[in-house]
This record gives C-alpha cells, sequence and structure tokens, in this order.
C-alpha cells in the first residue's frame, strides 16, 4: 500500500518512521536529473530529518550511525528542497519503502528489509566507546565510564531522531 504524506505532518512523521526502523538494514538509491542511480548502504541507520529555514522545509537528511563520539548520528545525504514523500507498507503494516521528490527531480528510494537490529545499537555503542578510548591516548583503566558515556550518546542522538 502506498501513501502520500501530508507535508504539514512531516515532521510527526519523520520522528515515527525513526522510531519504528532505526537499525534496520536500509539502502538508499538516488537518482538525480541527468545523472545515474547511486546507491548507498546505510549502516546502521539512525534516521531522517528535516532541515529548515525559518518555517520553510528546505531539505531531507539522512543519518547514519558513526563512531564520533562528539557526532554519533551524521547526515550522510541531503535532499534539498523535498516536494513530496510517500510511503510503501505492506498489508500488515509494516514498512518497505520510502520516496522522496524533490524540486529539481531527484528521487531518493528507500529501501528497509527485515526488522530492527539491536545488535546494531550494541555494535555502535562499542564502537564510540573505543573511539574515546582512542582520544584518551589508549588510557586504560576507563573501560566501564566510557561504555556508559557511549550508551548515553548513542541514546541521545536516537532520541533527537525520535521526537
Amino acid at each position: 500500500m502506498d501513501k502520500e504524506i501530508k507535508k504539514n505532518s512531516w515532521s510527526r512523521f519523520c520522528a515515527q518512521f525513526n522510531a519504528t526502523n532505526q537499525y534496520r538494514p536500509t539502502k538508499i538509491s538516488v537518482k538525480r536529473r541527468g545523472e545515474g542511480m547511486a546507491d548507498i548502504e546505510m549502516t546502521p541507520f539512525m534516521g531522517m530529518a528535516l532541515s529548515k529555514k525559518g518555517r520553510l522545509i528546505d531539505g531531507v537528511q539522512f543519518y547514519a550511525g558513526q563512531w564520533n563520539p562528539d557526532m554519533v548520528a551524521q547526515p550522510v545525504l541531503t535532499i534539498g528542497e523535498p516536494t513530496q514523500i510517500w510511503l510503501e507498507q505492506d498489508k500488515s503494516g509494516h514498512d518497505n519503502s520510502l520516496r522522496i521528490r524533490s524540486k529539481d527531480g531527484t528521487e531518493v528510494h528507500v529501501q528497509l528489509f527485515g526488522d530492527r537490529q539491536a545488535d546494531q545499537a550494541r555494535r555502535l555503542v562499542e564502537r564510540v566507546a573505543y573511539a574515546m578510548y582512542e582520544n584518551r591516548g589508549y588510557e586504560s583503566g576507563h573501560d566501564w565510564n566510557d561504555w556508559f558515556e557511549a550508551e548515553q550518546r548513542v541514546r541521545q542522538a536516537e532520541m533527537e531522531l525520535t521526537k
């Protein structure tokens, strides 16, 4: 079932979409006018967010988890001036894909596979904690603090994309 998301509910839709689909295996295909198709693997997929200038929506950003302790969820793709968003769900209401069209003719197709993978969140915490250890010059004795701090930073990134 394909359904267009009304523009006045895009913000709420993004938060709900992210809460449902964070850490799902995701592939994003981008087709820009006059160019071929480019694919981006999002591992782990953290979500999408609207970028705004004042009250105007001027873009959609897609976020993937990164091991940078200062910015756990980083935008890896921005689509400028979106005009339409469609969500495709199966008969049971499970999200299958998302399509976005922009003013310049760019089309983005986000394919979602399988279920949320909780181990992706754990791996992200693990990598962020290790990056903190590296940043400290491999000084030992802080592993528990690094782990708890990494968990907190990953949870904060998740919440930012689902509020």
